[in-house]
């Protein structure tokens, strides 16, 4: 975008999915991918591969990633991510100070309340191509609920779950202080 009045396509590069798209009435289920840009990296997230005869894959999340750090905007494919539950909206992932963090729920695009708990996975980024696990908190909910949104600020995260039949939209802290143990702070009903 140099030049505004003359546009061109430097590179790109296409990810294939077959997760399922058919059905519009669970929520989310018709998202493929979301997007976390940084100044080095973008994070794209969606479905895995999901079995549709299954209920429950065993890990549904993938975030692929980018090394956009080449000024003349040449891509370089990194590491492939997986998570618990799919990645169905960008607000779900952050880098921050070297360290990515995703907030995610098995099933929560195939099912109202998900299958299990929302999780919380921390990884270590040393490159696009050097990630690797660091931490993992499994919230405690109290009543099945589905993850809604999830926003990072510095060291927390705040988590919006929905509940069915309650029809409550509690909001759940998580401290990230330290990346390697993160925790389960405080709940707002």
């Amino acid at each position: 975008v140099t030049n505004p009045a003359a546009i061109t396509l430097v590179e790109q590069v296409a990810f294939e999915s077959t997760d399922p798209t058919g059905d519009v009435t669970v929520w989310g289920s018709n998202w493929k991918r979301s997007i976390v840009a940084t100044e080095k990296r973008l994070y794209i997230g969606g479905h895995a591969d999901v079995d549709l005869n299954s209920p429950v894959a065993p890990d549904e999340g993938i975030i692929d990633v980018l090394d956009i750090s080449d000024p003349n905007g040449r891509l370089k494919i990194g590491a492939r991510i997986i998570v618990g539950g799919a990645i169905l909206s960008r607000w779900q992932v952050d880098e921050w100070q070297g360290v990515l963090r995703v907030v995610s729920q098995r099933g929560v695009g195939r099912a109202v309340n998900g299958f299990g708990p929302p999780e919380v996975d921390t990884f270590q980024v040393d490159s696009a191509l050097a990630i690797r696990p660091i931490g993992h908190l499994t919230m405690n909910l109290g009543h099945p609920e589905g993850l809604r949104a999830v926003r990072f600020d510095g060291t927390r995260a705040y988590a919006i779950t929905y509940a069915t039949p309650q029809r409550t939209d509690p909001l759940f802290v998580i401290d990230l202080t330290n990346p390697a143990a993160p925790r389960q702070r405080g709940e707002l009903i």
